[in-house]
């Protein structure tokens, strides 16, 4: 048998050669280690909730304003993909813009799963506070890493909920935000 370009390992790490193998041989490949999947959430598709909360651009780029006068909450949907290693942890990570060049804001977010039995349960939750980068309109990063895979099982549907509250202790920008971009992310099975 052939393995054309492809390197094997024994279970001791020797190195194996096509003549090493029977002809008829049932062979299982593995890919080692894991990578990061994005499940991209455009905030334009989002439901949009709180006054003032409402669809925007910056540049050539789609979003949604939560305005610095009211709370406002964006609520996404997805399934869990089968791909998902769920022994690893994922990151939830919102992109954003504003006028101001300095000071803070603070998201809170949730994350309920719906099982196929019917049963919903809220899996996670927390805030994230990020700073702002010093340049106007600048692309800024929030990021909430540590969510465990565990929470979850293959074919959940997964509620997520991003939500500002301005007037919060540690959100210190007095200004809209506009958010760009949210992405799930997980470790992908080898």
């Amino acid at each position: 048998m052939a393995l054309a370009g492809i390197t094997g390992w024994g279970l001791q790490g020797q190195k194996i050669s096509d003549d090493d193998i029977h002809p008829n041989a049932n062979l299982g490949l593995t890919k080692l280690g894991t990578r990061t999947i994005w499940i991209n959430l455009m905030p334009t598709s989002a439901q949009l909730s709180g006054a003032s909360c409402v669809k925007t651009q910056s540049n050539i780029f789609g979003g949604v304003v939560m305005p610095d006068a009211n709370s406002s909450l964006l609520y996404f949907s997805f399934c869990v993909p089968s791909e998902m290693d769920l022994s690893q942890n994922c990151v939830i990570e919102i992109a954003w813009v504003c006028a101001p060049t300095s000071g803070a804001a603070e998201f809170f977010f949730s994350l309920t799963s719906q099982k196929s039995a019917g049963i919903v349960t809220q899996e996670v939750g927390g805030s994230i506070v990020s700073t702002a980068q010093g340049t106007t309109n600048r692309l800024n990063s929030a990021t909430a890493t540590g969510i465990p895979g565990a929470s979850f099982a293959y074919g959940d549907i997964v509620g997520l909920n991003i939500y500002r509250i301005p007037s919060g202790g540690s959100d210190t920008l007095s200004a809209d935000l506009k958010i760009l971009g949210i992405a799930f992310k997980y470790a992908g099975r080898g």
